[in-house]
This record gives C-alpha cells, structure tokens and sequence, in this order.
C-alpha cells in the first residue's frame, strides 16, 4: 500500500530482469487481474483485521469500471492528466 496522489493505493510490486514485451504485461496484468478477484486477493478480502478504529478487510479489486491495474508509470501519468483538466476549468 502506497498513498499516491493522496489516496490509497494497493501496489504491486516486480522485478525483471531484462526487457518486458508489452505482450508480457498484459499477460502479466490479466494474471495479476484474475489473482485479486478470485485467488488470493479474495482470500485476503475474507480475513478481517483489527485495527484502532476497529476491523475492517482490505480490497484490491472491484468490478466497477473505475477499476484499473497499470504499470507505474500509468498510473502516476494519470493524475498528472487529471490535475491539468482541473486546472484548466479554474478561473
């Protein structure tokens, strides 16, 4: 978990060894992908864990279509994206 951007973000992390083809990313997202809504990110949405604000579980997936998984570099450009279409409807 990282705060990017100010909010929460869950966060994957690789290491690669050499180059990766946009072919391996995508196959590496749809694992990634199919891990978190049915493997072990459901199984962690299951456990409860207690903390000083009491229990609460942790989800990395949803099938909304606000929900994305991206290489790093995506993701951050996004918000850059995001921050100058706000910036350019201020006055």
């Amino acid at each position: 978990m990282e705060v990017i951007g100010g909010e929460l973000t869950g966060v994957i992390t690789i290491k690669v060894i050499g180059d990766l083809s946009e072919d391996a990313m995508a196959r590496f997202i749809k694992y990634c992908s199919g891990q978190l809504s049915d493997g072990w990110g459901e199984s962690l949405e299951q456990k409860y864990l207690k903390t000083d604000a009491g229990e609460i579980n942790i989800s990395f997936w949803n099938s909304g279509d606000d929900w994305q998984l991206l290489p790093k570099k995506d993701y951050l450009d996004s918000f850059t994206r995001s921050e100058e279409i706000g910036m350019g409807g201020q006055s």
